[in-house]
């Protein structure tokens, strides 16, 4: 028991505990170093055993340090030191440091780590169980606990921690019809290569999302994710929007270049309404079409047969690309034109009114190339014999000729000729092989240069309101 000295005009130090709930012990004096002398500013370090002074001795003030007797020493602490950082970046981290003494909270608002290198220290009595508690904006919680229940001793415990970035996962669906489906799917403009379509971001965080799909709208949007978000799975969907089929037409020849100031004329088969009928100055055409339905359309250039062709979009209810092709024969000696679509009955040589219609086309190709001849050439499949197929060829040739003759064409531009089963296109092996070989063929035999030059006249001169469909 230290001896109690009556009280004086100097400063002299003492020692009061905290007893709790507000109350403090009756406060004793430090005789083991207290002098007449002004004795103050003491200050004990985390250990506990030693006392730090400053004396005044009359010549000056000087920092002493003395022993702190047994009875007299401060209850036992143990600190925690260490620095905080991120675990990804190894970047040092300011954060709030909670304390939890047996489960109540210490109210130690103010503790922070350092924000320039992220240290800190924690000094916490022994006698009782504490819990540390770290959780920054945008960080996965910590906490540690130390169980300083039975420590009587000074301790010191260096303990670095990092802490997880808080990963939250976004997931995008893009949607058709309530379903979902495969898309191009871009963030911040990176595309999504995870086959999930997810993505890691941030609370208190903005993302451009961009979906593209062939045949729909692209979708581009802010993502927002809000302050305070807490949560491992974040979904959002975006409805897909499709776009009309789009037609990309090109008028070429039969070395693939473009074909400038071809006409054109495009028919929808379901309204029976022209669509489109005009020139192409530069051989393009771009248009969006209709869905669920089909179109007829057909090219015509100066100095080459006419194309026909069909674009079928039956099923079609998205924005398909269709991308066509009108290949254009030129007319000089040897270039032909096929005609499928000339179909005469079994074993007949008479001509439909199908075949009379499609005749027309040609017509129209005769009309504008008056110095010219033509061979006429029918072919049939394997069906019959060699000499019945030569002699029913050489018959429905002759009826293209005579009707052609019919509708005024010059029979000095006609010529036919019946081949048989002799020049097959496809081998004979299914019906739709032998569909092709059964065909009507138009081969240039002889040309005029003159009348080449009336017919590009003709072309520049054209009246499209003249022009007349033949489907």
């Amino acid at each position: 028991m230290p001896r109690i000295r009556e009280p004086s005009d100097n400063y002299e130090i003492y020692q009061s505990r905290n007893l709790g709930g507000g109350k403090w012990s009756d406060p004793v004096a430090y005789d083991f170093i207290n002098t007449p002398l002004d004795d103050k500013y003491g200050t004990i370090p985390s250990s506990g055993d030693l006392m730090y002074f400053n004396r005044d001795l009359g010549s000056g003030h000087d920092i002493y340090s003395i022993p702190i007797p047994l009875a007299l020493q401060p209850r036992k602490v143990v600190n925690i030191q260490g620095v905080l950082k991120d675990c990804s970046t190894g970047k040092p981290i300011e954060a709030q440091i909670d304390i939890f003494e047996n489960g109540k909270s210490m109210g130690t608002s103010g503790l922070k780590s350092n924000a320039f290198d992220g240290n800190f220290t924690v000094v916490l009595k022994t006698g009782a169980s504490y819990e540390i508690k770290i959780a920054p904006r945008g960080y996965v919680p910590y906490s540690v606990v130390y169980d300083l229940t039975e420590t009587n001793e000074y301790g010191l415990i260096n303990k670095d921690v990092c802490i997880e970035p808080f990963k939250m996962r976004q997931h995008i669906y893009p949607l058709i019809d309530g379903d979902t489906t495969t898309a191009s799917i871009f963030v911040d403009d990176v595309m999504l290569t995870d086959t999930a379509s997810m993505f890691v971001v941030e609370a208190n965080s903005s993302y451009v999302v961009r979906i593209e799909k062939e045949g729909y709208k692209t979708i581009k949007q802010t993502l927002r994710i809000p302050a305070g978000t807490r949560t491992a799975h974040l979904h959002k969907s975006f409805k897909l929007v499709p776009t009309k089929p789009q037609l990309n037409l090109r008028v070429v020849n039969d070395i693939d270049s473009l074909i400038k100031g071809s006409l054109l004329q495009l028919y929808d088969g379901k309204t029976r309404k022209v669509v489109y009928q005009g020139k192409l100055e530069e051989g393009l055409y771009n248009m969006e079409l209709e869905y669920d339905r089909k179109y007829m359309y057909k090219a015509l250039a100066p100095r080459h047969f006419y194309h026909q062709g069909e674009l079928d979009l039956t099923g079609i209810n998205y924005g398909k690309i269709i991308n066509e092709d009108a290949v254009l024969t030129p007319i000089e000696v040897g270039a032909k034109i096929t005609i499928n679509s000339i179909l005469f009955e079994t074993a007949s040589a008479e001509l439909t009114e199908n075949d009379k219609n499609e005749l027309k086309n040609v017509i129209n190709v005769l009309a504008q190339n008056k110095n010219i001849i033509v061979e006429i050439s029918a072919h049939t499949d394997d069906v019959g014999s060699d000499g019945n197929n030569l002699k029913l060829s050489e018959a429905r040739a002759q009826a293209v000729m005579d009707h052609l003759i019919s509708q005024k064409v010059p029979a000095r531009m006609l010529t036919s000729k019946g081949y048989g089963e002799s020049q097959p296109v496809v081998p004979n092996t299914s019906e739709e092989s032998r569909a092709q070989n059964r065909r009507v063929e138009f081969r240039v035999c002889v040309t005029g240069d003159s009348d080449m030059v009336r017919l590009n006249n003709y072309f520049d001169a054209f009246d499209l309101r003249e022009m007349t469909i033949f489907f």
